[in-house]
């Protein structure tokens, strides 16, 4: 058996339980995975600005998540 990792990313509020995970990247190492999430919210603000009061990159990290995934040879 071969392990493959999978971004899921969250639908919904973030302060919510109810919420769904949907695959959205797979990759054979954590590495791409982490660098996907990265590339992903790259063009987001940091909490540096502060005018900004939409998302930003710390808040959207936390709508991701790694998984190992189990994959039959």
């Amino acid at each position: 058996m071969n392990k493959r990792f999978v971004v899921e990313f969250r639908d919904g509020p973030l302060t919510s339980r109810a919420r769904r995970w949907f695959r959205f990247y797979e990759s054979a190492s954590r590495a791409d995975c982490e660098a996907f999430i990265e590339k992903s919210i790259a063009d987001l603000p940091s909490t540096d600005d502060r005018h900004y009061w939409g998302l930003t990159r710390e808040r959207a990290r936390q709508s991701y998540r790694i998984r190992g995934v189990r994959v039959a040879a």
